[in-house]
């Protein structure tokens, strides 16, 4: 930017603050339009144990269960997207999966399963529920 443009665009700020205004009101509109349009997954997480494309969580039975969950040992390292391949069966408390996924490994042991239970908004879970989803 040249001096003469940054001495007009000085002038033009200090003589009327509408400029200013304006560009603060359009970043506050931009935030509020972009986090009213992000949509989150809203997720539960059980322990489970996975042995040949078979996840067993315990003491949990899940209604309405998703097509798709989430697997991991480390979160921070590899989270394994898997499908469903039939239909989950509940038996004494535990609910059981039958799941493929791609690139994972059959015999992860005890991990963490993610199922996502519904979806909500940005704006709605940092302005409205303080971060917090169900009172967690």
């Amino acid at each position: 930017m040249n001096k003469k443009t940054a001495n007009l665009y000085v002038r033009f700020t200090a003589q009327n603050p509408l400029p200013f205004i304006g560009f603060v009101a359009l970043a506050v509109l931009s935030l509020f339009v972009l986090t009213m349009s992000t949509k989150l997954n809203v997720i539960n997480t059980y322990d489970g144990v996975m042995n040949n494309q078979t996840i067993v969580i315990s003491d949990h039975e899940i209604a309405n269960m998703p097509s798709k969950v989430y697997v991991y040992t480390n979160r921070n390292e590899k989270v394994y997207p898997m499908q469903m391949t039939s239909e989950v069966q509940y038996d004494a408390g535990n609910t059981i999966l039958y799941v493929e996924g791609s690139g994972s490994e059959s015999d992860l042991g005890h991990v963490k399963v993610d199922v996502p239970i519904g979806e909500t908004t940005l704006f709605e879970r940092v302005f409205l529920k303080g971060g917090k989803v169900n009172g967690n």
